[in-house]
């Protein structure tokens, strides 16, 4: 069975039913997880229409900031995107100088010397192969464990989402206080609270970081071996019906674009 959407716009609604073992595939396809819907222009929506496991924008009086925290700003930040099925994108993001996050920012991620050792393995080990996966929004929708606070002029909300939320008695000197309660970009922690969710996701089916390399994980007894910078894996996988597995591991809570995917769109049949 191929891997991917059957088309370049649309998104299969089940997971794929691969062979991950029943055990898991219940606690993670079966868990009630909600696929990722289409993205939008304004993050300001995201929280109720494309994040994944996202619920709806939380919008609060000036009045209501808890004792000893401060909002930060809106920032805005505007994109053409020639590669991406949306090409001009607005996105609202946080000012994350100004947020005082006491916990572990800094994400493990593999080194060069880590993909360097993992390619040579690829090409010296008998039947291996490479493949290359991409998780859309992985840092978006994030359960926090410490909500955030930031300002969003009214001025820059859309007249649709200040009247369903009735906002206007909201507005104090030009602004609404909003309560971030997943993640989003520029949040310092939006990176490990993304990874530590991947971790504890992918460790249902059997995989687990490799201790002392950063970035590495391995799974407990198939032949599959991979890398994550940022939100991009490196697979090396012997067998595609293994590969599958960890595919079928990350599509269960994430929308995830492949090599695979790719080969489809140019009539390309990848083993």
């Amino acid at each position: 069975m191929p891997f991917g959407p059957p088309t370049l716009l649309s998104i299969p609604t089940p997971a794929p039913p691969w062979s991950i073992p029943s055990s898991n595939w219940a606690r993670t396809a079966n868990s009630g997880l909600q696929r990722p819907r289409a993205k939008s222009v304004a993050l300001l929506k995201a929280n109720n229409q494309t994040c994944p496991l996202a619920a709806t924008p939380y919008f609060l009086d000036h009045r209501d900031l808890p004792v000893g925290r401060t909002a930060t700003y809106l920032r805005i930040v505007a994109a053409i995107k020639l590669h991406k099925v949306e090409t001009h994108r607005i996105r609202f993001t946080v000012g994350g100088d100004r947020i005082d996050y006491k916990g572990k920012v800094s994400t493990p991620t593999a080194d060069f010397e880590t993909i360097k050792i993992l390619l040579n393995s690829t090409v010296s080990t008998p039947n291996a192969k490479m493949l290359t996966a991409d998780i859309e929004i992985f840092y978006l929708g994030t359960l926090m464990d410490r909500y955030e606070y930031m300002r969003i002029p009214a001025k820059d909300i859309p007249a649709d989402i200040m009247e369903q939320y009735n906002l206007a008695t909201l507005v104090h000197n030009g602004h609404v206080l909003t309560e971030i309660r997943k993640g989003m970009y520029g949040l310092p922690q939006a990176g490990i609270l993304a990874y530590n969710r991947l971790v504890a996701h992918v460790a249902l089916s059997g995989y687990t970081p490799v201790q002392q390399t950063p970035g590495l994980f391995r799974h407990a007894t198939r032949p599959v071996t991979f890398s994550l910078v940022v939100d991009d894996f490196a697979i090396k996988y012997v067998d595609r019906a293994n590969a599958e597995h960890l595919l079928a591991t990350l599509w269960s809570l994430y929308s995830i674009t492949t090599d695979w995917t790719a080969s489809m769109y140019c009539g390309i049949t990848l083993k």
